[in-house]
């Protein structure tokens, strides 16, 4: 078959240069193009995150304004002041980050705005507290102006979500459309450079040796070119995996669950590599594993100290190619001599705070495959952690008295209903222990609030010690303390006051290195079903048995059917 006169080898492969140059061309644009969208994806997600802290930096403002007014603790005046310049200062940055979107900008001056009304009508309210007492506070709290500028906050907190959810989506949908049109002109491109090759190599048998270096040549041109859009192909994978391990970690309730997910995640994302992850305990002088997967070369420390990650430390990743011929970190057990391995430590930090660091190993020589994609999924990781730590944080904040550690009366008066009702169903009995601190006013005027504070602090964790595992123990207010015994009858509810009474007898308290005056305590008991079925009037029976005490003489117990 003859060829056509215009097909002469140099043109040929001419052509098919120009091609595979024009579609390198077209995919390093379209990187560009996918690199700029996957940036604004990122952007919108850092923007959402900025819009939860805000709210919970709000939340944490109003609980704290509350906290004091109900408490008069200046631990929570000054919280409620820190949590507003906080707010103010994350206001202001989640502007500058929408500014390159007017309607998003709109929406985040509208939002710094409701905050700044909700704020200044909670420090006015605290205003009105310092000037004329806790009876005045409450009545301008129910002017219902307050409520009204939360429900305006909430709402442009509302919007401005859904606005960037809706910006997160179209990005999304950019980001996916450039990696198809991508793959596609790719694979266009490919195949006309492989048609043209074709015919080009029909020429080539034709002309001399020299031809065939050329062909030679072209061949591995063409490899080169199916490596790229392979690992362009791979990069696409990964930054769709990451993108849904990201929202996998937005939608977790707990820290455990977003462990969960990771080891998972990074199972796939990660193949042929073994990871743990180490998360600092509260006291900041251990680590201990969270999560872990593979079989890892190299054996890990379960509790080493931060100290002993080098990425921990430098606050950046430190890789090693080999971990035989290069400094390990000191949680790093020296490798076996049959045993090959790099490996590589990865920090967790979220808004200043270290919270761990990711651990890899993998077989030598390095380096470990899919390293950035372990990085940008850390970030992700980093920042649903503190979330989530914030998140329980503020729970805790609203069911836990601040002084004592013990549940808050709102919380009592939710638990007192449902271990009430679980009880009757099946047919137990329920206790109530209401305790009172004899002459607290008396002990508080001679040591001062800071003996006081010291007293009730002590008595929460003796309360806490004499308690089961289902026990419920809780500050009712001021000195007065209240115990709900699930499934105890009278007697055994008797026994545990009068141990109660005798510890708070022996107990010690120091502050500032001496011995604060030992006190003794009232206890008044009531048993449902016998004095009552409704959580209210056992609390009531209780308390009347815990006057009856104190009228006795105080430093005793007195059930119910002692008091009537």
């Amino acid at each position: 078959m003859n060829r056509p006169a215009w097909m002469t080898p140099a043109r040929g492969f001419g052509a098919a240069a120009c091609l595979l140059v024009l579609v390198g061309a077209y995919v390093a644009l379209n990187a560009l193009s996918f690199t700029r969208d996957l940036h604004w994806v990122d952007h919108s997600y850092r923007v959402l995150g900025r819009l939860e802290r805000l709210n919970a930096l709000e939340h944490q403002a109003v609980t704290a304004q509350r906290t004091y007014l109900l408490t008069g603790s200046r631990a929570h005046f000054d919280a409620f002041w820190q949590s507003n310049a906080e707010s103010k200062l994350e206001a202001a940055a989640l502007k500058g980050m929408v500014a390159d979107n007017p309607g998003q900008a709109t929406r985040a001056v509208q939002t710094g705005e409701t905050l700044d009304r909700r704020l200044g009508i909670l420090a006015d309210v605290l205003g009105v507290y310092e000037a004329k007492g806790l009876a005045a506070a409450q009545g301008q709290i129910e002017t219902g102006t307050g409520l009204k500028a939360q429900m305006e906050f909430d709402s442009s907190i509302a919007a401005t979500q859904a606005g960037e959810q809706s910006l997160l989506e179209q990005r999304t949908a950019a980001m996916q459309a450039s990696s198809r049109w991508l793959l596609a002109t790719t694979a266009m491109g490919i195949a006309a450079s492989l048609l043209i090759l074709l015919f080009a190599y029909r020429a080539l048998l034709r002309e001399n040796r020299e031809r065939v270096d050329a062909e030679r040549q072209v061949t591995f041109s063409n490899r080169e070119l199916g490596l790229t859009v392979s690992r362009l192909e791979g990069l696409s994978r990964d930054m769709e995996s990451l993108g849904r391990y990201a929202g996998m970690l937005q939608s977790a309730f707990s820290i455990d669950e977003a462990l969960e997910i990771t080891r998972q995640a990074m199972a796939g994302l990660l193949p042929g590599l073994s990871g743990t992850v180490y998360l600092l305990r509260a006291s900041k002088d251990h680590a201990e594993i969270a999560a872990a997967w593979g079989q890892p070369l190299l054996l890990s420390d379960p509790m080493p100290a931060p100290s002993d990650c080098w990425a921990l430390r430098r606050n950046q990743p430190y890789a090693l190619d080999n971990a035989r011929s290069a400094i390990r970190c000191s949680h790093v057990a020296a490798p076996d001599l049959t045993v090959e391995a790099a490996c590589a430590c990865i920090p967790l930090a979220a808004q200043g705070e270290s919270l761990g660091w990711l651990y890899l190993d993998g077989p030598a020589p390095g380096p470990l495959p899919g390293l950035g994609t372990a990085i940008n999924a850390c970030e992700q990781l980093s920042l649903a952690l503190a979330n989530l730590r914030l998140k329980e944080a503020l729970r805790n904040q609203a069911i836990r008295d601040p002084l004592t550690s013990l549940f808050n009366r709102r919380y009592l008066e939710e638990s007192l209903e449902r271990e009430l009702a679980r009880c009757v169903r099946r047919g137990l009995p329920l206790s109530v222990l209401m305790l009172d601190i004899d002459h607290f006013k008396s002990f508080n005027d001679a040591n001062g609030h800071p003996g006081g504070d010291a007293l009730l602090a002590a008595f929460g964790r003796l309360l806490q010690s004499k308690c089961r595992a289902d026990d419920i123990a809780c500050r009712y207010g001021g000195e007065e303390f209240t115990l709900i015994l699930p499934e105890a009858p009278l007697s055994l509810a008797l026994q545990r006051a009068e141990e109660i009474r005798l510890a708070a007898a022996e107990m010690s308290v120091e502050m500032r290195g001496q011995a604060l005056p030992k006190v003794t305590v009232s206890l008044g008991i009531s048993t449902s079903p016998d004095h009552g079925k409704g959580g209210a009037g056992l609390l009531s029976v209780a308390d009347k048995a815990l006057y009856e005490a104190k009228a006795g003489g105080r430093n005793r117990v007195v059930a119910a059917q002692q008091a009537g």
